[in-house]
């Protein structure tokens, strides 16, 4: 086992990502500037530009040339092939997550749809159109088709919530074929 000590410019992307939290730091908002870290921090300015090079490539901050350091969006991917839902994988940010409801119509589907489906041409399916947004910021824009047969009762209100668990809650189960 290794007793090396960690690289001095990973402590000060620690001590920067610490300072993030601990100021409650959120998308947008400057960090101080390498001399401030530098002098706060005891090393020096050639550390500091190392350690917010890294976490600008780790995309927790971004820099604006002439204006500083920015904290940057927090990064996530949604992965469209796992059997999750965007609202339950997002739960870290669970009150920061809202679905706006853009449309909810009841149509006679194409036949793509319907083969997608398996429905028949005369079956109706509800279009939703979803935007999802994470603190107040659009980030995936959906639209869905389900079946009116299978579900008479669907509501804009549930499709507020989480469609996976609207669905759930109707005793459907989400399977990869």
């Amino acid at each position: 086992m290794s007793d090396k000590k960690m690289p001095l410019y990973q402590e000060i992307m620690k001590n920067i990502q610490d300072y993030i939290k601990s100021q409650s730091l959120e998308h947008g908002d400057v960090i101080p500037t390498e001399k401030t870290l530098s002098e706060k921090y005891k090393v020096s300015r050639v550390t500091v530009r190392k350690a917010i090079s890294k976490l600008i490539d780790k995309e927790i901050l971004y820099s604006v040339k002439g204006s500083g350091t920015y904290v940057a969006f927090p990064k996530f991917e949604h992965n469209l092939f796992k059997l999750q839902g965007f609202t339950e994988e997002m739960q870290p940010f669970h009150d920061s997550i809202k679905n706006e409801v853009s449309e909810f119509s009841l149509i006679k589907p194409n036949a793509q749809i319907q083969e997608i489906l398996n429905i028949s041409n005369d079956e109706k399916v509800y279009n939703i159109k979803r935007i999802r947004k994470l603190n107040g910021e659009a980030l995936i824009i959906e639209n869905a088709y389900i079946p009116f047969e299978l579900f008479p009762d669907l509501s804009i209100e549930a499709m507020t919530k989480s469609k996976y668990g609207y669905l759930k809650e109707k005793g459907y189960a989400i399977k990869k074929e």
